[in-house]
Order: structure tokens, then sequence, then C-alpha cells
């Protein structure tokens, strides 16, 4: 389940990790919100207290957070030796791969595969839809 964190969300963590787990999900990925469409992003005070309530997580669901929004957070990186698009990248329903799901642009995954999509995003310092 990957969930976006911001001042309106926040409250609801729990409700939704209850509901995540009553789904079977495996994982919770907390995506804090980034500035995107004319929103700010998470504010100072939920970033402090999303890494306060982290910190006292004790559930069973296990939790996740994207590396753009992981400033402060404890994390367990389980790809220790990748970074950037080598530990995650973000696949569409359309087919696009992204560095992140807030990206607007991408690389069109073609009949070359999602391993020559992503090789070109890692070489794009402006990944375009095309």
């Amino acid at each position: 389940i990957n969930y976006v964190v911001n001042s309106d969300t926040l409250p609801e963590l729990d409700a939704a990790i209850t509901v995540a787990s009553a789904a079977g999900a495996s994982e919770f990925l907390l995506l804090p919100e980034r500035p995107a469409h004319g929103h700010s992003g998470i504010d100072n005070v939920s970033a402090r207290n999303l890494r306060q309530w982290v910190t006292g997580y004790s559930g069973e669901l296990r939790l996740a957070v994207c590396e753009l929004g992981s400033e402060g957070l404890p994390t367990c990186n389980p790809l220790h030796k990748e970074n950037g698009v080598h530990a995650y990248a973000h696949i569409t329903a359309n087919s696009v791969i992204k560095r992140s799901s807030y990206d607007i642009d991408g690389i069109v995954i073609d009949s070359n595969g999602v391993l020559a999509a992503l090789h070109k995003l890692k070489n794009s310092t402006q990944a375009t839809n095309s």
C-alpha cells in the first residue's frame, strides 16, 4: 500500500495501517507529500510528527519510505548496495517508468523492455514521455 503523508492524512495513519493489514498488504510505503501541482508538500510539523509516529510504530506490517522523503526517518534499506533508480523506480499503468511517482515525465517502456527503459531513465538528465 502506498500512502501519501501530509497534514490531512497523518491523523489517519493508524486507521490506514489497520485497513492495509486487513487487506493482506505486505508493506506500507510512506510517501511524505512532495511539492507538486500547486501543493506545498508535507509541512515541517507534520514531518516531525511522522518521524515520531514511525519511531513509535510497533505493528506487524512492514513500513517503507520513499528515498526522496526518508530524511530523518529510521529506515531499513534492503538494497543497501543500490541507490537512485537502481533501488527504486515507479512504473505507471501506462507503461512509463519514472524516478518516483511524483515525477511528471518518464520513459515509455517499449518493446525493448523494462531494463532498457530503466537504462534510458538512468542516463537521461531530464526524462521525457517519448
